[in-house]
């Protein structure tokens, strides 16, 4: 297991509109901050993320969560199902990552 380099999300947030400035990453995190929030903090998977992103607008992208978890933003719960094909996520820490998309206007 990796440890994320951000142990808030806040800075997460922050550091991947650093890296990856006016890309889409920030609408994947807001989907994934919404779908979050709609299952209370419990595991969420990464195709109803995918699936909030397409509802919002974004529907000609599939973007995988790795980025997200690379971050500290999501971190995957238990082990692949489905034949690999579906993980499991939670956000530790939604108040920061909410903080980090505010400032950034999203």
């Amino acid at each position: 297991m990796t440890i994320p380099p951000y142990d808030d999300g806040y800075s997460a947030v922050l550091a991947l509109s650093e890296e990856h400035p006016g890309s889409r990453w920030l609408k994947v995190v807001r989907a994934a901050h919404t779908v979050s929030r709609r299952v209370d903090g419990q595991p969420m998977a990464g195709r109803w993320v995918l699936k909030e992103l397409h509802q919002m607008g974004d529907s000609d992208w599939r973007p995988g969560l790795r980025v997200l978890e690379r971050f500290g933003i999501v971190r995957k719960v238990g082990e692949s199902t489905r034949s690999g094909n579906r993980a499991y996520y939670v956000m530790p820490d939604p108040v920061g990552v909410d903080k980090g998309l505010r400032r950034l206007g999203y």
